[in-house]
C-alpha cells in the first residue's frame, strides 16, 4: 500500500470519527432540548429506594444497603444545557424512575392569583385549632397574667402550667365562662367533649398529657402521655402519638373513636427506649389524610450510622403497608421526612435535614410517588453555590396538572435593556412534565407552612383556603383595625397579631403589646380580639 493511499484512508478514519462523536453530541443535545421522557443520564451517585410491602412494623424491614452507581454519563450535555441559562440559576436535577435528566426551565410566569371572595373561606380546608365552633359559638381559651413570661431574647412564651378558663362567645358578643383547667395549648371539640393537653414538668423533662372533659370541665378522662396529632372531623376521630418511652420517643399511636370512645393502638413501636449501641429507631408521625395514616421510622446500626427511612401507611384498623424505603449516605447530621401531603393519588414529601449550631437546612429532594410507592419522581439536587432551597412546599391542582410551590429563587434572563436577570423568589414544579417556572406567589405562606388563614408580613390578612392556589384577600393590615389597651407604662405599641381564626363572618386573633418604658418586658400584655368581616373596629375580648 503506498504511502499516498494510507494517508487518505487516515483521513477518511479521523472524519468518520469525527462524525460519529459530533452525532453522539447532536442526540444528547435533542435528549436535553426536547425532554420528551426519554433516558437522560448525568455523573450523578445515586441510592436505590424500595418499595416493599409488609403486614406490619418489623425489626428486620429489607433495605437495599448498596448503593447504584450509574456508568452511562454524558456529562457535556448537561454542560451545554446549563450554558443557556442564566448564570445564577439553580443547576436542577430531576430523576424519574430510575431516569435522571436536568429539568426543564420556563420563563412562563406563574402569577399569583388573588380574590375578594370571602364564601371560600366557609368551606376552608384547614383551621387553627387554638379554637373550635360549634352552633354558633366559638371557643377559646382564656390565660392570665401569670401564664406569660419572656425569655433572654425579650421573646414572649406561654406559660404551660397554672389555671386557665375555657370561654365562649356567641354572636351578640355575649361571653361565659365554661370552667377552669390547666389545659396549654390546642384542643378540640368534638361532640360534648373537649380533648386537650396539659403539661406536666418532672425535672428538665416536660411530659404532655391527653385528656378529655365535658363542658362543665367534669368527667375527665386521661389517655396518658403524648400528643394529638390529628382529627378525623367527618368521623369524629382523634389520633394520639403516645410518648410513654424514654427521651420522648413515640412509642405507639392510638386511635380514638370521640363517639363510643373507644380507644385502640396500631401496635408497640418501640421496645425499650429505642437507643442502644446496636441500633437506632425512632418514629414519627406525618400526616392523616383521606383514611391513611402515614408513619416513618428511622433506623440506623449504632448511634454514628447513617439512618434510613421506612414511609409506612397504616390504616384505621390496624392494616399496615410499607410503601418505601429511603436510603441515607449522610453521616454528620440526620436526613428524614420533613413535610408530607397527600393529593388524590400521589404523596408529595421532602427528604432532607439539618446541620449546625442553629439547624439550617442542608437541602435534600422533593419527593412524589404514588400511594403504593411507585412512580418515583423527585428534584433530585441542585448544583449551584448554594446548593439548598426551602423545605416545605405548597402542592395545587390547575387544570389537570399538579403543581409543587417551594422556595428557590429562579432567574429570567434579562432584557438587552435591563442591567442583569430578574429574580422571582418561588419556583413551581410541574411534576407531569418535569418543567420548573418562576412565579409571583407569595413566600411567606410557604415558608412557614402556613395554610388556611394567615398574615402576611404586612399583617395583611390572607387564605389559602384550599387547592386551587386562590389567595382571598381578607382584610388590609390587621392592627389598623385595633383599640390598643391603655397602659401604666407609657405609649404602647402592638408586634405581630397571631393565631388567626375565621368563623361565622367573624376573624378571632391575638395581639401582644409592648411599653415604650425601659422595663417594657414588664408591661408587655397579649389581648384577644375578633372583627366582624366589613367593620372598621375589632372588639377587645379581653387581654392579660
Amino acid at each position: 500500500m503506498d504511502g499516498k493511499r494510507l494517508g487518505s484512508i487516515l483521513i477518511l478514519a479521523v472524519f468518520m470519527g469525527v462524525m460519529l462523536v459530533s452525532h453522539k453530541r447532536t442526540q444528547g443535545r435533542e435528549a436535553v432540548y426536547r425532554m420528551d421522557g426519554k433516558a437522560f443520564s448525568g455523573d450523578v451517585r445515586e441510592r436505590e429506594v424500595s418499595h416493599d410491602r409488609e403486614d406490619g412494623p418489623s425489626e428486620d424491614a429489607h433495605t437495599h444497603d448498596g448503593a447504584k452507581i450509574r456508568e452511562d454519563t454524558d456529562d457535556f450535555a448537561f454542560e451545554e444545557y446549563w450554558e443557556t441559562l442564566p448564570e445564577r440559576q439553580p443547576r436542577v436535577t430531576m430523576k424519574y424512575g430510575e431516569e435522571i435528566f436536568p429539568a426543564k426551565y420556563s420563563d412562563e410566569v406563574i402569577e399569583a392569583e388573588y380574590t375578594d371572595d370571602l364564601s371560600l373561606l366557609e368551606e376552608m380546608d384547614w383551621t387553627d385549632h387554638f379554637y373550635a365552633c360549634q352552633d354558633g359559638r366559638v371557643y377559646y381559651r382564656q390565660y392570665h397574667e401569670e401564664a406569660s413570661g419572656v425569655d433572654g431574647l425579650g421573646r414572649t412564651y406561654t406559660v404551660t402550667d397554672g389555671e386557665k378558663e375555657m370561654v365562649c362567645v356567641d354572636q351578640e358578643g355575649v361571653r361565659r365562662e365554661l370552667f377552669k383547667d390547666n389545659g396549654w395549648g390546642e384542643f378540640y371539640l368534638i361532640g360534648d367533649r373537649f380533648y386537650m393537653t396539659e403539661c406536666r414538668s418532672d425535672a428538665l423533662d416536660q411530659k404532655y398529657r391527653i385528656y378529655s372533659v365535658d363542658m362543665e370541665g367534669k368527667n375527665r378522662i386521661d389517655y396518658g402521655f403524648g400528643e394529638i396529632k390529628a382529627v378525623d372531623e367527618t368521623g369524629n376521630v382523634l389520633f394520639l402519638e403516645m410518648q410513654e418511652g424514654g427521651h420522648g420517643l413515640v412509642s405507639e399511636i392510638r386511635v380514638l373513636d370521640c363517639v363510643s370512645g373507644d380507644c385502640r393502638s396500631l401496635g408497640l413501636l418501640l421496645k425499650g427506649d429505642g437507643w442502644n449501641e446496636e441500633e437506632f429507631l425512632q418514629w414519627s408521625f406525618e400526616a392523616y389524610q383521606d383514611g391513611w395514616i402515614y408513619l416513618s421510622c428511622l433506623r440506623g446500626s449504632g448511634p454514628e450510622s447513617a439512618r434510613n427511612t421506612d414511609l409506612y401507611a397504616v390504616s384505621p384498623e390496624g392494616i399496615w403497608q410499607k410503601v418505601i424505603t429511603l436510603i441515607s449516605d449522610e453521616k454528620t447530621y440526620i436526613k428524614s421526612i420533613i413535610q408530607l401531603e397527600v393529593l388524590e393519588d400521589r404523596l408529595f414529601f421532602t427528604y432532607g435535614g439539618y446541620d449546625g449550631r442553629e439547624r439550617f437546612y442542608q437541602g435534600g429532594s422533593i419527593i412524589s410517588i404514588r400511594r403504593d410507592g411507585t412512580d418515583y419522581r423527585a428534584i433530585q439536587s441542585i448544583i449551584a453555590d448554594k446548593p439548598t432551597y426551602e423545605e416545605n412546599f405548597y402542592l395545587r391542582q390547575d387544570a389537570g396538572r399538579t403543581l409543587v410551590y417551594y422556595a428557590a429563587d429562579y432567574y429570567t434572563a434579562g432584557s438587552p435593556e435591563e442591567d442583569g436577570d430578574k429574580c422571582y423568589y418561588m419556583t413551581v414544579w410541574d411534576v407531569d412534565t418535569g418543567t420548573l417556572y418562576p412565579s409571583t406567589f407569595p413566600g411567606y405562606p410557604v415558608c412557614n407552612r402556613k395554610k388556611g388563614i394567615y398574615l402576611d408580613t404586612k399583617n395583611n390578612v390572607c387564605a389559602l383556603p384550599d387547592r386551587s392556589g386562590r389567595i382571598v384577600r381578607v382584610a388590609q393590615c390587621l392592627e389598623d383595625y385595633l383599640e390598643i389597651p391603655e397602659g401604666e407604662e407609657g405609649e404602647r405599641s402592638v408586634s405581630r397579631p397571631d393565631h388567626v381564626y375565621f368563623a361565622d363572618g367573624y376573624l378571632y386573633f391575638t395581639a401582644e403589646y409592648d411599653s415604650d418604658s425601659e422595663e417594657y418586658r414588664k408591661g408587655r400584655e397579649t389581648a384577644y380580639y375578633r372583627l366582624k368581616l366589613g367593620e372598621d373596629k375589632a372588639e377587645l375580648l379581653y387581654y392579660y
